[in-house]
Order: structure tokens, then sequence, then C-alpha cells
């Protein structure tokens, strides 16, 4: 596993992510364009090529 900064690829799968825990109540759901401009906040953990976590 490794973290690293997101990138402007990962954002549909970031946004997945988020997405799936907002319908479970554990995040906030955000926007695609939000997350788009605050990228420069993201962090994902990556494990073998497949976005598994994300946090800002």
């Amino acid at each position: 596993m490794r973290i690293r900064k997101a990138r402007i690829a990962d954002i549909k799968d970031v946004h997945r992510l988020i997405n799936e825990f907002g319908r479970k109540g554990e995040m906030i759901p955000r926007a695609l364009n939000d997350l788009y401009e605050n990228i420069r906040d993201i962090l994902v953990c990556e494990h073998n090529g497949e976005i598994r976590g994300v946090c800002a």
C-alpha cells in the first residue's frame, strides 16, 4: 500500500469512494467539480494500482 497525493486521473475513483461512504453516513458526499477544485488537499491510499482509501 502507498499513500500519495491524488492526481487528476484519480478523481473519479475518489468521487466514487466518497459517495459510497456518504450513502452509509460515514462521509459527507462531495460534488465531482469540488474534488477537482480541491485536488491539492486530497491524499489517496493505493494498493495494486487501485484506489482503496481517501482523506483530505
